[in-house]
This record gives structure tokens, C-alpha cells and sequence, in this order.
């Protein structure tokens, strides 16, 4: 999940998709690995997105984990 955000966040703003699969060859390793993220406008801002990292796994019980963050127009870390 960590590593999928920090991808998320080397990425434009307007090229990331508003959804997809996590494709993590780290995901087979656990039971019954699966993850997907979203990427969606945050509510009334112009060039805000938050967007929604989960990780999901079968351990004796359905298990996951979910990462969220928000990312402007200016980029993680404008100059």
C-alpha cells in the first residue's frame, strides 16, 4: 500500500487514473493478495484529489489495510 501511494504521488495530478489494480508482484506473497486504489476530485476544490490506497488479504479472516492522502495541482512538494 505504502509503495503504491509513493508511486501515486510521483505522478501529475491530471494523469492519475480514478481508479486501478495494484500490480505488485509483493501481493502474492500474502493469502489471497489483492489491491486497488482510487483517485477522486476532493470536494469543492479545483486541482485536489484524494486519493484512496487498500490493500486487502485473507489471514483465518478478511483483512486490510487502507492508506489516504491528498494531492494538489502544485505537486507533493511544490517549489
Amino acid at each position: 500500500a505504502n509503495k503504491q501511494m509513493e508511486d501515486i504521488r510521483l505522478t501529475a495530478v491530471s494523469s492519475i487514473p480514478s481508479s486501478g489494480n495494484i500490480l505488485d508482484s509483493l501481493l502474492g506473497e500474502i493469502p489471497s493478495g489483492n489491491g486497488m486504489f482510487s483517485a477522486n476530485d476532493y470536494l469543492n476544490y479545483s486541482g485536489l484529489k484524494e486519493i484512496v490506497v487498500t490493500v486487502t488479504w485473507n489471514d483465518n479472516g478478511a483483512k486490510s489495510v487502507v492508506l489516504r492522502t491528498l494531492i494538489g495541482s502544485g505537486g507533493f512538494n511544490p517549489q
